[in-house]
Formats: structure tokens, C-alpha cells, sequence
């Protein structure tokens, strides 16, 4: 299901460079899926953007675009696979609220993807007035370092490059949902964030 999400992030991608206002949530290069071990650490459970939050999992998107008073709900699908999302500009960050399953049934938030706002970043997206920029679990943001990313998450479950995986199996969940946290490392700060709260299967 991961890779046909990549496929279908990558085609709306490419449709709003091409001059649709469609912004998809960009996809890292890496699968969750694909760690040596799982974390023990507790994450991707919270989200903010400015004096908005949320719980990943359990936060209905279309109540919080509602609440919000701001964005517009995309979506698309293809392959058994469906997906929307909202897109927020603020505090100079880009941050994608996405759900994803095989139904289309979804409705709560699953994942959130963040990345540096600047004049390369195309597409239209909704922009929210706060000085805060948006964060996971409280504290995960661009800009933070590598050092206290993983003095708050441990040793990460993977690393290629730039990028680290951080995942975890939740006993709260009753085996049956995983966590994730992908993030790009550029000079020892965090430049890239997808967190992802989703069913195992």
C-alpha cells in the first residue's frame, strides 16, 4: 500500500509542477516499513500547527480544516488505494495533513508531512497566521538538531544518507498500529518530516 501512495504523491506532485494548484504531500525516499529494528520510544502521537492540534490516528481531517476556518480537502486515488489531504503555509513551513487507506474510507488524520517553506515550494496551500511553526508530539520541528531528535527517540530504526527511520509497534495499540517519524538531516539540523500513526496492514 506504501508504494502505491509514493506512485500517487508522486503523480499529483508532478501535476502541480506542472501549474495544477494540487499540492500532494511530497513522499521520502524510504519506506517506513523498511527498518532493522523497532523503537521502544513513544512517538508521532500529536500534532500542531499554530494554536491548532491534533491527535494522529484519531483527528477527523475534515473537522480540523473546519476548525481551522482555513484549506481545502484534495484527494485522489487509483489501484484500490485513496488519499486526501490539506496542505497549511506558515511560520515559514510547508505542512501536509494526510489520510490514507485502501477503502477510502478513512477520515482521520494519519500522517503529517513538514518541509522548510521557501520560493521553490510551488503549489497553493492554505496559510495560517502563527508565529509557530508546526510541530509533532510538542517538540518535533524543522530546524531542531540531530542531537536532541535523537535524545528524544532513541536510535533510529534505520539510516541511509540523510535520512533516519524511526518506527515503533505501540502496545497501547494492540499490535495492530505502527508509528513512524522520517526525517532528512541537512547540517545537523532536521529538514524533512513525515509522522505517520497506521494500521499494520
Amino acid at each position: 500500500m506504501r508504494a502505491i501512495l509514493m506512485v500517487l504523491g508522486f503523480m499529483a506532485a508532478t501535476t502541480a509542477f506542472a501549474g495544477d494548484v494540487m499540492t500532494a504531500p511530497p513522499s521520502p525516499p524510504l519506506s517506513p516499513s523498511d527498518v532493522d529494528s523497532l523503537s521502544k520510544a513513544t512517538f508521532a502521537r500529536t500534532f500542531s500547527l499554530g494554536g491548532l492540534a491534533g491527535k494522529l490516528g484519531e483527528t477527523p481531517l475534515a473537522s480540523f480544516v473546519a476548525k481551522a476556518r482555513a484549506g481545502k480537502i484534495e484527494a485522489m486515488s487509483g489501484n484500490g488505494v485513496a488519499m486526501s489531504w490539506a496542505c497549511y503555509d506558515m511560520a515559514g513551513a510547508r505542512a501536509w495533513l494526510s489520510v490514507s487507506d485502501e477503502t477510502g474510507n478513512g477520515s482521520s488524520i494519519d500522517t503529517i508531512t513538514i518541509k522548510p517553506r521557501d520560493s521553490a515550494t510551488s503549489g497553493s496551500c492554505a496559510a495560517l497566521a502563527s508565529p509557530q511553526a508546526p510541530a509533532v508530539d510538542g517538540a518535533i520541528r524543522i530546524g531542531m538538531t540531530r542531537a536532541d531528535l535523537i535524545a528524544r527517540l532513541g536510535t533510529p530504526s534505520k539510516q541511509k544518507a540523510d535520512w533516519l527511520v524511526f518506527r515503533a509497534n505501540p502496545p497501547t495499540k494492540g499490535g495492530s498500529f505502527f508509528t513512524t517519524v522520517i526525517v532528512r538531516i541537512d547540517n545537523g539540523k532536521v529538514a524533512f518530516i513525515e509522522a505517520s500513526n497506521t494500521s499494520a496492514d
